[in-house]
């Protein structure tokens, strides 16, 4: 636990981007941790290229700052939130530590020469890899590196995050991993729930008798949904009953659904967006789940997908792939854009997906909002004692 100043909780000041409907459980355990007085600040309530929903029905105190977009990019949205009484907000309630979710916005650059102003603990949660180049990662890397070594301690999405925040100068023994994670729970109960009317989800959603080969999120370039859709077309020749199904949305789903059309292959289906609460039927209809990325940060729907009991299957460039896939246990992570190699790994696991997927539902009783909530509550114990036996990689 964090030293708590004498008669009262310590007061966590967190900054995150939007409201995300995996994390407004988190914050919720960790608002009800003793000792902690927690206060979110939301950069925004949403950004374009989400459609998640952002009522929060739940008991901790937070606020959305009135905030400037800068976007920037297409085909992939990126934005930069500029949130001009950050400074203010933070002074007006006050705060023993402030914990930034990332660096790259106004507010987690004001907050961290706020603190070291006032002298107060930085904490920096960060899921960024080596593998997310940019020219916006090489400009701001100076500055990138400052905020990094001025931390107090730090929070990482998973063992690729850590060795990232401890190449640019983090404590080795001050990054504290709290994996990605969802409401691995609900995501479990609902699966089991529907498992035994499979056949029926499975009519209903359209869906043949053949395997089924599953994918959700965004349809833009770097979630490479054109690699997958080549490697179905190679496991048509193995396996003629296959089926391919796109849950999501994005500037590539005209292209995509062109090319089928073209070249007339078989066994695709696109559902569009799916509500979160009604994922939980694709999974259970599903066969394996596959995250083809090319640049991924980390990669929820592995989480997701894996709760409800699928083996799962990414690229070796994905965050989440070190771990949240043992390879041949519950999954396989292959080459990033190598169509050949994901046909090759999709047949595999679909041959053992039974014992795949039970094995994905063990590796996420580690991956829960509990395991968050300890490594959090670590980070804040650390950024408040001196770094006496702190040592860098």
């Amino acid at each position: 636990m964090p030293q708590a100043v004498t008669g009262r909780p310590v007061r966590v000041a967190l900054l995150h981007n939007i409201i995300s409907p995996h994390v407004v459980p988190l914050f919720e355990r960790l608002a009800h941790q003793p000792g902690i007085d927690l206060k979110v600040y939301f950069l925004a309530e949403s950004d374009r290229n989400r459609r998640w929903a952002t009522a929060i029905d739940r008991s901790f105190d937070y606020e959305i700052l009135p905030h400037w977009a800068l976007r920037v990019g297409r085909t992939d949205l990126s934005t930069f939130f500029i949130n001009p009484t950050i400074i203010s907000a933070l002074q007006r309630d006050g705060f023993d530590v402030l914990v930034s979710v990332g660096w790259d916005s106004f507010a987690a650059l004001g907050a961290f020469a706020l603190c070291k102003l006032r002298r107060k603990p930085f904490v920096l949660w960060s899921g960024s890899t080596v593998n997310e180049p940019s020219w916006r990662r090489t400009m701001t890397l100076p500055l990138v590196k400052q905020v990094v070594r001025g931390s107090n301690s730090w929070i990482a999405y998973g063992s690729r995050a850590r060795e990232y925040l401890v190449g640019l100068g983090a404590y080795a023994n001050r990054v504290f991993l709290a994996f990605n994670t969802v409401d691995v729970d609900w995501f479990r109960a609902r699966a089991d729930e529907l498992r035994p009317h499979r056949a029926a989800i499975r009519q209903e959603l359209g869906l043949g008798d053949g395997p089924v080969v599953l994918y959700v999120g965004q349809l833009i370039a770097r979630k490479g949904p054109f690699d997958l859709l080549a490697a179905h077309e190679l496991l048509l020749q193995r396996i003629p009953d296959v089926q391919l199904v796109f849950v999501g949305y994005g500037q590539l789903e005209p292209e995509l659904r062109a090319r089928v059309a073209q070249q007339q292959i078989g066994g695709v289906h696109f559902a569009g967006h799916v509500a979160i609460p009604d994922l939980p039927r694709y999974y259970v209809a599903a066969d394996t789940f596959v995250l083809p990325s090319h640049e991924e940060v980390w990669g929820l729907v592995l989480n997701e997908a894996a709760a409800c009991g699928l083996p799962i299957i990414s690229t070796d460039v994905t965050g989440a792939a070190p771990d949240m896939i043992e390879p041949g246990v519950n999954g396989q992570i292959v080459p990033v854009a190598d169509s050949r190699r994901l046909a090759s790994a999709i047949l595999e696991v679909l041959n053992n997906r039974l014992k795949m997927g039970a094995a994905s539902s063990r590796l996420m009783e580690w991956r829960t909002y509990s395991q968050n909530v300890g490594a959090i509550l670590d980070a804040l114990a650390a950024a408040t004692v001196p770094p006496l036996t702190a040592q860098r990689r």
